[in-house]
């Protein structure tokens, strides 16, 4: 009986054969793992410059120099009107025609936007002449005012 009590406790022997398949598996996963990983950052890496390339275009044409220089001047606050207005100056050698601003204005009410032309005095301007514009409006009609 007591024979067979040892036999109960031995220890089974193991065998190396699970262990070094378990360790090659682990290396094979990984390796695969990191092989992705390396594909997809090199293939990020391709289309991210495709996209900057693509977005990198060179202008057909050199830009002009402006025409007209347009300044504005500050708003005027006279009682309950607001005078808005400024010059526009011609810069380049040319004569310029039917010449008018263009200024978008907010509305104080619903906060609507309303483009408007003014129109320039004198409306044509001969080479460094100088030309004046002013639009009257009621102050509380609107807030704000841009040269668009």
């Amino acid at each position: 009986m007591i024979d067979s009590h040892n036999e109960l406790f031995t220890e089974p022997r193991r065998s190396l054969g699970p262990k070094v398949v378990a360790g090659i598996s682990a290396l094979v996963i990984t390796a695969l793992v990191l092989a992705g990983y390396a594909l997809l950052r090199h293939r990020h890496a391709q289309q991210s410059a495709s996209t900057a390339l693509s977005s990198v275009s060179l202008p057909a044409e050199p830009r002009k120099p402006p025409k007209a220089l347009v300044m504005v001047d500050d708003a005027l606050l006279q009682g309950s009107k607001t005078i808005i207005g400024g010059t526009v100056r011609n810069t380049s050698t040319e004569k310029l025609e039917g010449l008018s601003v263009e200024v978008e204005l907010k509305r104080r009410k619903d906060g609507g936007v309303e483009k408007q032309l003014i129109v320039l005095n004198p409306s044509q301007l001969d080479p460094e002449q100088e030309g004046r514009y002013s639009l009257e409006l009621k102050a509380q009609d609107y807030g704000s005012a841009r040269r668009k």
